[in-house]
């Protein structure tokens, strides 16, 4: 057993836990959301759901990765901290337009929704993928 890919895999799960919560939390400040981009915020809400759900269950039982796995499992934290921080830092982008002038708020609404689905849409494979290579039904 690799203590050190254990605490980075435990370390790794916090930190993408707060991120996460703090991620959900911005998306429901974001000004005019109910109307632009609701579907947005219901599509994070839901993956946002089974990635702490997989994340709370490494936290109990990172013991039960096998050794072959743990580094696997450590990369794949360690992107979805960056999908987290990435989502996080555009997500502030959005809610931070004071001071903008009127064009610049037109220009950014325009693309504001394609910058956000891009990153829902990471988060999306990112729980696909950690659940097909960690959270498969065993056939015994």
């Amino acid at each position: 057993m690799d203590v050190a890919l254990i605490i980075g895999i435990l370390g790794t799960a916090d930190i993408c836990l707060r991120a996460g919560q703090n991620v959900c939390q911005l998306y429901s400040t974001i000004p005019g959301a109910r109307r632009d981009i609701n579907d947005l915020i219901v599509r994070v809400e839901n993956v946002w759901v089974h990635i702490a759900h997989h994340l709370r269950t490494i936290q109990h039982s990172s013991d039960a990765v096998p050794d072959a796995l743990r580094g696997h499992m450590v990369d794949l934290l360690r992107q979805l901290e960056f999908c987290l921080h990435t989502t996080y830092r555009n997500l502030k982008r959005v809610t931070d337009i004071r001071g903008w002038t009127f064009m610049k708020k037109i220009k950014f609404a325009l693309f504001l929704k394609r910058l956000l689905q891009r990153d829902v849409t990471a988060l999306e494979k990112w729980r696909v993928a950690f659940a097909s290579t960690f959270f498969t039904p065993s056939t015994s």
